[in-house]
């Protein structure tokens, strides 16, 4: 595996790690000029190959969870590998965070650095039909954006959903939640999980712990609503909404003033906040996240989209070219 970097005119700097085309870390400058890794960054780079809490991952071939396994695809039904109970989790065992991308592309000049990783899926991966090309293009430009961009291609009729698994903490200190990060997601419906984690219904998210329409602390939100089922079945947040708008998700810290938005062409956006981040296996001199450390906001098709959407399910044929982005926007304020 390799580790590779850019950086902007203003300062910002990335890592990534060809291990499941990862962002390794993220330094952004605080309102008075100090530089934190805000992006959560596995102890060694060899960890993001067994990478079980997804930092920084690219993940697919299908984000969230696939219910019982099973993927009808217009005519014919596949049975993927179950990694998770009777459930396909981030598209099972061998997965797109747990594979060697090829860096086939770098290119640089004053206003932006550019970075692409490719891999290829082979048809019946982990059940998963199709030889699919996929590419992962990463721009940092001088606007303090990062740019991720997905593209794809398959020989059969297959279905992709992408996303990046960044957990990020604006505080840069991942030693502590981040809980009293202000929040904004656009969104006014969300999906309540069931034991599985799996989404079962939406939700007006009016008068809820989830409604984050107007920018409040997340603390908040389990303060005012401490015996929300959803909140103890998840350890927190763990759930699917339905964006509006270019502009997704705002978030921001008013200790170090940095901000973070979250633009993107999917429908939606998981926010998981991290309840279960103290959970991972490792050694046990190696010191953990803090529960709620890190806020992941995944960008995607909905979870458990072969049930959800049924014959709306997006397909990707033969021909045809897999286009998604999402936007990470870095500030101060």
């Amino acid at each position: 595996m390799r580790t590779f970097r850019m950086k902007n005119r203003n300062g910002i700097e990335v890592g990534f790690n060809s291990a499941g085309a990862s962002i390794a870390y993220v330094l952004t400058p605080d309102r008075y000029g100090n530089f934190k890794n805000i992006a959560l960054t596995l102890p060694e780079p060899k960890d993001y190959l067994n990478n079980e809490i997804y930092a920084g991952a690219t993940v697919g071939p299908v984000a969230g969870r696939i219910k019982d396994g099973i993927l009808p695809v217009l005519d014919q039904t596949y049975h993927l590998c179950r990694n998770e109970g009777n459930n396909t989790l981030h598209g099972g065992e061998k997965n797109f965070a747990h594979v060697i991308w090829n860096m086939t592309d770098f290119r640089e000049n004053e206003d932006e650095a550019s970075l692409r990783f490719s891999y290829t899926a082979p048809d019946g991966e982990n059940g998963f039909p199709g030889n699919r090309k996929v590419s992962v293009e990463y721009i940092l430009n001088r606007l303090n954006q990062l740019i991720i961009s997905y593209t794809a291609e398959t020989d059969k009729p297959t279905y992709l959903n992408i996303t990046n698994h960044c957990y990020w903490n604006l505080s840069g200190d991942f030693n502590r939640d981040a809980y009293d990060h202000i929040l904004k997601i656009n969104a006014d419906t969300v999906y309540y999980n069931d034991i599985q984690f799996l989404p079962t219904e939406y939700v007006d998210v009016k008068n809820s712990p989830f409604d984050f329409q107007t920018p409040r602390k997340i603390r908040d939100a389990f303060l005012n609503f401490p015996d929300h089922e959803q909140l103890k079945l998840n350890k927190g947040f763990n759930h699917a909404y339905l964006t509006k708008g270019d502009e997704a998700v705002f978030l921001s810290d008013n200790k170090s003033g940095r901000t973070l938005t979250i633009s993107t062409d999917y429908p939606c956006v998981v926010f998981y906040s991290g309840g279960f981040l103290d959970q991972i296996s490792g050694n046990e001199n190696q010191r953990r996240p803090a529960v709620g450390s890190g806020l992941a906001f995944e960008a995607q098709y909905l979870p458990d989209a072969p049930q959800l959407m049924g014959d709306s399910l997006p397909i990707l044929f033969p021909g045809m070219i897999y286009r998604k982005k999402i936007v990470f926007g870095f500030g101060t304020k």
